[in-house]
């Protein structure tokens, strides 16, 4: 039967070899950690081969707790992790006793126990007839278990239960530093994700999509290509953004039908974002030819995104009709991201101007909106 952890307590039993094995476990664990990409798993392997080596004992598991229960990282010998599977699957268990209790686990002979009868079978076919379980524990948390079995039912000493704590406290310490570098990380790219992309829709907004526009300028001045930049307004009609809850969700909803509609429109090297408003911005590069060339393929381009806006949408559709006004600028030596996108815009406003479904085509040698080409869609 187990005994009470108050009578292991009492005893105090010296092992020099102990305690000199225990300090080398303890510091390896803290190399380990110290390496710049630990994570929680790599902690907990090394628990597992630094209490197989450090303790008198003849297998070792590791687990991970997760919300759903207890993971498995590591167990030695290999028939370790039959038993750890076996656990897994009954939902009880050593790990899972010391899990809910938050508290050591101390059982001297599994078998007369009777604690998990099921576990019996499984612990008797891997030659283990006790174990100690110890929490991995740290800021009033979880994180984990370190489970140490013997092939002998015996007694485990106060040393035994002082060392595994030991090494357990100082994993999860490790553990716990992983998880909070790991969120804070995650925090920070989700921050840096919101505030280079729109909200509603996940793309790029317009200090991104300048950013990529300039690498995508200085790759077309080394490759000899042209960069096309396209502004597209798409609004839904009969529809006032704003004025209600109801009409702003119905703006919302064709916005994000639009933005998939667009995307099956692209190449795949082709950028789309979307800026403040019902504004998006394609970005076109690896465009070679003659200018009329270009001026035709955009043209083609045009009346692709028109089809796909004006498609009936399909299950899933936001199922309200849209007007679209593009406007285009075309890449030159001289031009900058932000004047190709400035230009794009201001052919874009031209053609919403001009009226439904029109698309604006901006040269490098047109130095006024009244030189701007009106391409018609229709």
């Amino acid at each position: 039967m187990s005994e009470p952890l108050a009578a292991i307590e009492t005893r105090r039993v010296v092992d020099p070899g102990s305690a000199e094995r225990l300090l080398v476990g303890l510091s390896q664990l803290t190399r380990a950690a110290s390496a710049v990409d630990f994570t929680a798993e790599s902690v907990l392997r090394d628990l597992c081969a630094v209490s197989a080596a450090s303790l008198e004992v003849d297998g070792v598991a590791v687990l991970l707790a997760e919300d759903d229960g207890l993971r498995i990282v590591q167990a030695q010998p290999p028939q370790m992790i039959g038993v750890q599977r076996l656990q897994a699957a009954l939902r009880q268990g050593p790990g899972h006793a010391c899990l809910a209790r938050r508290a050591a686990v101390v059982v001297e002979d599994i078998a007369s126990s009777r604690l998990w009868p099921e576990m019996t079978d499984g612990c008797s076919w891997a030659g283990m007839r006790s174990v100690l379980a110890v929490p991995l524990q740290a800021r009033n948390r979880v994180w984990g278990v370190l489970e140490l079995y013997r092939s002998v039912a015996q007694p485990w000493r106060a040393q035994d239960l002082a060392a595994a704590r030991q090494l357990a406290e100082a994993a999860a310490a490790y553990v716990m530093l992983a998880a909070e570098r790991d969120r804070t990380a995650l925090a920070r790219v989700d921050a840096e994700h919101r505030a280079s992309h729109d909200e509603l829709t996940g793309l790029p907004g317009r200090g991104l999509l300048s950013d990529r526009l300039e690498h995508a300028r200085l790759t077309a001045a080394r490759h000899r290509t042209t960069i096309a930049v396209l502004a597209v307004t798409v609004a839904p009609i009969g529809v006032q953004d704003g004025t209600d809850e109801t009409g702003g969700a119905v703006s919302d909803l064709a916005l994000l039908d639009a933005a998939r509609r667009m995307a099956t429109a692209l190449r795949v090297n082709d950028t789309l974002g979307r800026l403040p408003g019902g504004e998006f911005l394609i970005i076109c590069e690896d465009l070679s030819g003659p200018p009329a060339a270009i001026d035709a393929w955009l043209q083609t381009l045009g009346r692709r995104l028109r089809s796909h806006l004006h498609a009936r949408p399909g299950q899933g559709g936001a199922g309200v009709a849209v007007e679209v006004s593009i406007g285009a600028a075309v890449s030159a030596d001289r031009d900058v991201a932000r004047q190709l996108i400035g230009d794009a815009e201001r052919a874009m406003q031209t053609a919403k101007n001009a009226g439904r479904d029109s698309f604006l085509i901006s040269r490098p040698d047109v130095v006024s909106l009244t030189g701007y080409r009106l391409r018609r869609q229709g």
